[in-house]
């Protein structure tokens, strides 16, 4: 993205008078339920897109204004030591569920259980599970549609003293189960991405936020008062806690140089190590973390950089290689031991930039030196050494430290790391001092500063994609699709849709109005008792796999079994499990016996070819709305 600073403030206003636009459809939907889903993709949009904006009185309102009308009458099973977490989702990647596991393992005076609002049909990570079964307490799973997942939750939550909102941004279900004016129990939000616009303030008794500079931006860019605004540490600063090493931080270095060969990394040159995802290296203005790694090894046969987590296939990254002829290379992502093992094995670690990611507490874990280069200034006194001021002393530092010309040495103010013990009793004050439910709306602020700018370069492209990918799933009434499609049109100058041109949105329109004609045409077919499956045996067919477990994939799966077809597995990405009689299959399962793939979703027959390659390469995929086409016109020609 070629800008000028001059650029980015104006792209932001677009952004926000974009997002702005669409904000504005959700009076015209009157089906509460679709409301509710518009509501949430808005805080999508929001939270993906930089715009300025980090709360939203006006759709908070709005959410709480029906989460009023589910008032819980049901009675206060209170018990003092009982916690109970909220998290949208939990994966083996995500910092949050990091936060969830040294929370849990750290506070063992508690009992702690987590309630998913998202994760129904998904696995979660096996450490998770560990954490809560070894406090004692309970994994709940929320089904259903919004207010029936409200509803839910109050039930759980009536048994806990305290809630601790861990969710994903643009999660409702806290929302419409803690803003009735009946509800008892103290809620409190952990602000655990600073970045992004997030739902969940206005039912929080307190913001507990990581850094004292979020405390600040909490008060100042997300208008919430002052007392509310506190302070609450990383558990463990961010290194996750294995439970065979009680409070000790994980110990992941392999035996020997194991790691280093399976990498094709040298242990005869020095290696320099940073990690981080993709958008976090994204150039900005007068910024390159490629063209610094490029300039650094220029004329240094004895070096070599690696960086974890960047997709090795991008282009950036395939020519940071060419140019530094492979003594630079990203790994793309690795397994958490993995990565925290090359990371022991390093000379130096150079945390991510232009924003920073996680690593540097493993490095300082480990005792290797570590430097930081944090353009705005959120980490400053966090870590013990480290810092760096501009590019050219990140280099000159680097230099110098790996000819062992430099130790680093502790700055004057330093964060200072809290131990177990000092950090529990920071909670124990804070849990003390809210025994009663009693949240406040927040101030509507829109403010635009230094890390917005930034942001808005990192994150434009990668939140366009997260948007393009989710959209065609919002389960929305086509008059809003519609309106929502011609919001798009006409723009003036479309920057939230630069990357999505109209053809897409009009085409997923026009797939919606197929599917529902498809659909139609296959009830017609049934009730004149004509089966996908009898039509599949006249073509010879007699054992077929389905993609997609949704409603089509279970009404497809209920008629193939009617005729005696077999299934030999049924995939969804998305779930794990059981639905009914037949196991759901993991993406990437190898097929072996099937004539055909039968794809149930909107995905496309190509794009799942690519997802599984030689894993189906002699098998036909075919839609399903292609043979329920092919039927209709042999039946209506009959």
């Amino acid at each position: 993205m070629n800008l000028t600073s001059g650029d980015v403030f104006e792209k932001i206003d677009k952004n926000y008078e974009n997002v702005k636009n669409f904000e504005r459809l959700i009076g015209d939907i009157e089906d509460i339920e679709s409301r509710l889903n518009y509501i949430s993709f808005v805080g999508l949009l929001y939270s993906e897109l930089v715009t300025g904006v980090y709360s939203n009185i006006n759709l908070e309102s709005e959410l709480n204004r029906i989460g009023e009308s589910i008032e819980y009458t049901g009675e206060y099973d209170v018990n003092s030591n009982h916690i109970l977490i909220v998290m949208t989702k939990a994966s083996s990647k995500g910092g949050h569920s990091v936060i969830a596991n040294n929370w849990i393992k750290w506070d063992e005076k508690r009992i702690y259980s987590i309630a998913f609002t998202d994760m129904m049909y998904e696995k979660v990570p096996d450490f998770i599970n560990r954490a809560v079964s070894a406090s004692g307490g309970n994994v709940f799973r929320l089904s259903g549609k919004n207010i029936e997942k409200a509803v839910q939750l109050q039930k759980v939550a009536s048994r806990f003293s305290k809630i601790i909102l861990l969710q994903h941004m643009n999660d409702i279900i806290p929302n419409l189960a803690f803003s009735a004016n009946s509800w008892k129990v103290p809620v409190l939000l952990y602000n655990h991405a600073n970045f992004k616009f997030s739902f969940g303030y206005s039912v929080a008794d307190a913001i507990l936020n990581l850094l004292p500079y979020d405390v600040e931006k909490t008060v100042n860019f997300r208008g919430v008062s002052r007392e509310r605004s506190m302070l609450l540490q990383f558990p463990n600063k961010g290194s996750i806690l294995n439970e065979d090493n009680g409070d000790n931080d994980v110990d992941f270095m392999l035996v020997g140089e194991d790691i280093l060969d399976k990498y094709n990394i040298d242990k005869n040159k020095k290696l320099i190590v940073s990690m981080g995802q993709d958008y976090k290296y994204s150039d900005i203005v007068g910024v390159s973390f490629t063209e610094f790694v490029a300039d650094l090894l220029k004329d240094k046969e004895d070096v070599q950089f690696v960086i974890i987590g960047p997709n090795f296939e991008e282009i950036k990254w395939k020519q940071l290689y060419e140019i530094t002829s492979g003594k630079a290379k990203a790994l793309g992502y690795l397994p958490r031991e993995e990565a925290y093992s090359i990371i022991s094995h390093g000379d130096l670690f150079i945390a991510s930039f232009p924003m920073i990611a996680s690593g540097v507490d493993i490095a300082e874990q480990y005792g290797i030196p570590y430097l930081i280069y944090d353009i705005c200034g959120r980490l400053e006194g966090y870590f013990a050494r480290g810092y760096v001021n501009s590019l050219s002393e990140l280099k000159d530092t680097t230099e110098k430290i790996l000819k062992k010309e430099e130790v680093l040495k502790q700055t004057k103010e330093y964060f200072y790391k809290l131990s177990k013990e000092e950090w529990v009793e920071e909670l124990d004050k804070i849990y003390l001092s809210y025994n009663i439910h009693g949240s406040e709306m927040f101030g509507d602020v829109r403010k635009i500063d230094k890390e917005e700018c930034i942001n808005y370069q990192l994150m434009q492209d990668s939140g366009i994609n997260t948007i393009k990918n989710i959209v065609r799933t919002v389960n929305i009434p086509n008059s809003i699709l519609i309106n929502f499609i011609s919001n798009c049109m006409n723009l003036d100058d479309n920057i939230l849709f630069e990357k999505m041109n109209m053809e897409y949105f009009m085409k997923m329109y026009c797939e919606n109005g197929y599917k529902l004609k498809c659909y139609t045409r296959w009830l017609k077919l049934s009730v004149n008792n004509v089966t996908i499956g009898d039509y599949l045996l006249k073509k010879g067919i007699f054992t077929v796999s389905i993609y997609g477990c949704g409603d089509a994939g279970e009404a497809l799966y209920e008629d193939l079994i009617k005729s005696g077809i077999e299934i030999e597995c049924i995939i969804d990405k998305f779930r794990c499990g059981k639905f009914k009689k037949h196991n759901i299959s993991p993406l990437g399962t190898r097929i072996m016996k099937s004539s055909i793939l039968i794809n149930t979703t909107v995905v496309s027959d190509i794009q799942i070819g690519i997802e599984y390659g030689n894993n189906i390469s002699n098998i036909e995929i075919v839609s399903l709305f292609d043979i329920v086409d092919k039927i209709s016109e042999e039946y209506e020609c009959e």
